[in-house]
């Protein structure tokens, strides 16, 4: 009786101890959300409790005739907020989404200086009093946090129905 309290009940509550203690749910949390919101460059558009598509590039109003023509063509095949493929300045908007365990929580950030205005769609100064229209990439997600739990729930069922 006693051995089959060992192994039924505390062998598994020490196992689930271990789990919590360790930073397993934490890089769940890190792997989860990175690919939740590097899916939205993929998707073109953000899901907290639906996706939200973004709205498409618009061309500078400036642009007539062949300047436009141009400006269509080059970004005809070009996902939005995905630089150009000839572009080379290091790394783009969607490879600069990174996480980092701190403590108890992680933290997601993109260190892009333009980053904040496209998620937020803040004022851009590009030309001055432009506003960006928000596209948003990061950020609170109801989908995302169901993945998360999902994914936590299944590594402790895995402890107790060994």
């Amino acid at each position: 009786m006693a051995d089959d309290f060992e192994k039924i009940i505390l062998a598994p509550l020490r196992e689930l101890q271990h789990f919590w203690s360790s930073n397993k749910p934490l890089r769940i949390i890190k792997v989860e959300g990175l690919n939740h919101f590097n899916e939205s460059f993929e998707k073109g558009g953000f899901t907290d409790q639906s996706f939200k598509k973004w709205p498409d590039r618009k061309a500078p109003k400036w642009l007539t005739g062949k300047k436009l023509e141009r400006w269509q063509a080059d970004n005809a095949s070009r996902a939005t907020l995905i630089g150009k493929s000839t572009q080379t300045e290091g790394p783009h908007l969607k490879d600069s989404n990174t996480a980092k365990m701190l403590g108890s929580g992680v933290e997601f950030s993109n260190d892009k200086i333009y980053a904040q205005v496209h998620n937020d769609g803040l004022l851009s100064g590009r030309p001055p009093g432009f506003t960006m229209t928000q596209r948003q990439f990061i950020g609170p997600s109801a989908v995302l946090e169901d993945n998360i739990t999902e994914k936590i729930t299944r590594e402790i069922n895995k402890i107790f129905n060994q």
